[in-house]
């Protein structure tokens, strides 16, 4: 169903395509990482490193 919806699918892209997304913001630690790192006491044994990880990360508007 969700598939169906989506126009134009999912294509993968390497990290520099990934952090363009966050040109012009402060990245908050612990930057861009595969999401098993963001929070690997809660991924712990749930996925292995670089096996269908996804980036992940927070960017904010620098304060002036």
């Amino acid at each position: 169903m969700w598939r169906q919806s989506q126009a134009k699918g999912i294509y993968p892209r390497d990290p520099a395509a990934i952090a363009r997304f966050f040109d012009g913001l402060d990245l908050l630690e612990p930057g861009m990482v595969d999401a098993h790192c963001w929070r690997p006491e809660l991924a712990d044994g749930m996925v292995e490193q670089g096996n269908g990880s996804w980036r992940v990360g927070i960017g904010q508007k620098p304060s002036v």
